[in-house]
């Protein structure tokens, strides 16, 4: 019995303090649920404020990049003016995204309003000021405008950020030789102005009166005297004329045919029986400038100017028929002066799959990034697919593939991956990839 009795004690004594902790573990879960109820309370008081202006938040920022792709699409087909109108509703749900002002730029490069492309790129740059895109559209902007010094600033700021980019380093070289151009042009206008200026004569000997000096003359006896300068022909007599070369064209002018065509001098003759009074031109001839002599000058500094013009704007005729090796390739291809749309017609000109056999040699990465950007800025646009696989896989059949590849700057590769994308959907999946795995950056 008093094991029993004591084995009973010990249950009631473990059951009590089980029941104890049961209630002490109530009591902490009701004090948590309560605070967990009052910070539910709280947060939904909270809640309405806080998620409507978030979504509010979020929408706009997706609404936006929704009408970036919308721009994008339409851009990649050509249609510059209605990617215009999307970046313009991107960048007033967001405005202060670099991208879309430097996107919005590209559109109107591309539809030539260079003042507005400078307008945009201004603002990306503002917004990121390392966002080369930016910096490389006004460039291209500046040199359409004919602001060189300009553009080669933007085009070496490129250069800084991303010494590989060729197209950057071929745009230094072309505009060099523009600025050089116009400074010369600009010294010929101003040493045209200051032989203008020399040349000119003064207010005095340009009057159509001529000065003249007054002399008192004997009057005891009526004469008829004739008064001309020294020459060597007789004074003819004529009533009141005048003899006179002005520089005015709308002066109206009588020349005395009856003297010599050098003459300038003035011949006044009167026919009278009163007192004369003897009229004398004061160094008419030593002040009258020839017409001859005004004009020269700005006639062979014209001709000079419009020789530079012709040379600046000087582009090669494009061949009519394809080049037959590399030396006849490189002679073109180096005078067309990084004219994009001029090579684009001419690279046209040649089978894709003959590329190898002209291209093997000579395929260094300036030529490689020019083949990149006609693929891009023409074939892309155009809707060229097969022309754009045909020559991709050409170009992998070159020796200087990966050498090349391997100097490609950031936005050259962009643009592969960007012709690689568009050719999923026309030339096959599978084709496209086996592509890919032969560009490798």
């Amino acid at each position: 019995m008093t094991d029993k009795s004591n084995q009973n004690n010990l249950k009631s004594n473990v059951a009590k303090e089980y029941l104890k902790s049961l209630k002490v573990w109530q009591t902490n879960v009701d004090a948590v649920d309560q605070k967990i109820i009052e910070s539910k309370r709280i947060k939904a008081a909270s809640t309405p404020i806080t998620n409507t202006s978030s979504s509010k938040i979020f929408d706009a920022s997706a609404e936006s990049l929704r009408y970036k792709d919308l721009g994008n699409d339409q851009f990649k087909v050509g249609h510059y003016k209605e990617a215009v109108e999307y970046y313009t509703l991107a960048i007033q749900l967001d405005n202060s995204n670099a991208i879309l002002f430097a996107n919005r730029a590209m559109s109107y490069l591309k539809l030539k309003n260079y003042s507005q492309v400078v307008a945009d790129c201004n603002i990306s740059i503002n917004l990121d000021r390392t966002y080369i895109k930016a910096y490389h559209r006004r460039g291209q902007a500046y040199k359409e405008l004919k602001k060189y010094k300009e553009a080669l600033d933007d085009f070496n700021t490129v250069l800084k950020q991303d010494p590989k980019s060729n197209e950057a380093a071929n745009e230094v070289v072309v505009i060099k030789k523009l600025l050089q151009q116009q400074t010369v042009a600009e010294s010929i206008v101003s040493n045209e102005k200051k032989s203008n200026v020399a040349t000119t004569p003064s207010a005095s000997a340009t009057s159509t009166s001529p000065s003249i000096e007054t002399l008192p003359v004997k009057t005891t006896q009526p004469t008829t005297p004739t008064v001309t300068q020294p020459t060597t022909e007789p004074p003819v007599k004529t009533r009141a004329r005048v003899v006179e070369i002005e520089d005015d064209d709308d002066h109206e002018m009588i020349v005395d045919t009856t003297k010599p065509k050098a003459t300038t001098n003035t011949t006044v003759t009167t026919e009278t029986t009163k007192p004369t009074t003897t009229i004398t031109p004061i160094a008419a001839e030593t002040t009258k400038p020839t017409t001859t002599n005004a004009t020269t000058p700005k006639s062979s500094s014209n001709s000079l100017q419009e020789r530079l013009a012709r040379l600046a704007n000087m582009k090669p005729t494009l061949p009519k028929t394809a080049p037959r090796n590399s030396f006849e390739f490189e002679k073109f291809y180096n005078s067309i002066q990084n004219d994009s749309n001029l090579f684009y017609n001419y690279f046209k000109l040649i089978e894709p799959e003959k590329l190898p056999n002209i291209l093997n040699d000579i395929l260094s990465p300036s030529l490689f990034s020019s083949i990149i950007v006609i693929l891009e800025n023409n074939y892309l646009v155009n809707k060229e697919y097969d022309l754009i696989y045909r020559i991709l896989e050409s170009l992998t059949k070159m020796n200087r593939l990966s050498i090349n590849l391997q100097s490609l700057s950031f936005m050259e590769k962009e643009s592969i991956n960007i012709l690689l994308k568009s050719l999923n959907d026309t030339i096959g999946k599978d084709k496209v990839d086996q592509l890919k795995s032969k560009f490798i950056f």
